[in-house]
């Protein structure tokens, strides 16, 4: 049982990392072509199609096991907005980041919306497990 709480805790401070990553990349790209073109060239959409890939099976396997425990359906339908949302906006709001426009405002937006909305509901769900008192759970 051990070995399991801390894999569970590993998913989840991986998932929070990766989103945190993808999240500082959406937000800085802009600056670091502006300021540094030749270094913008490693930040393709391979790097992101990548930090995408690996959040979300991340986020699945850090936020599945705790909610079939407690089963908030409240926390479910918050992960999965953020899901949707990290989806949506890379598949329809994807521009290239070369370029200042409303669709690249609405794309990091979402990216942003998503990604806390994720790591929001893994956090506070690794919290309640560490103060949840019901006997019939097994933390």
């Amino acid at each position: 049982m051990f070995k399991i709480q801390n894999r569970e805790s590993l998913l989840s401070k991986l998932t929070i990392i990766l989103s945190s990553i993808c999240l500082v990349h959406c937000l800085a790209m802009p600056v670091i072509i502006l300021v540094l073109p030749t270094v913008a060239t490693f930040f393709t959409s391979t790097f992101e199609l990548i930090l995408i890939l690996s959040i979300i099976p991340l986020s699945i396997a850090a936020f599945l096991p705790r909610w079939l425990k407690h089963r908030n359906y409240k926390r479910l339908y918050i992960f999965l907005g953020g899901i949707s949302l990290i989806i949506l906006t890379q598949l329809f709001l994807h521009d290239s980041h070369s370029t200042f426009n409303l669709t690249n405002t609405f794309g990091l937006i979402g990216l942003f919306s998503g990604v806390i909305m994720i790591s929001g509901v893994i956090y506070t769900q690794n919290r309640h497990t560490h103060q949840c008192s019901n006997p019939a759970h097994h933390h």
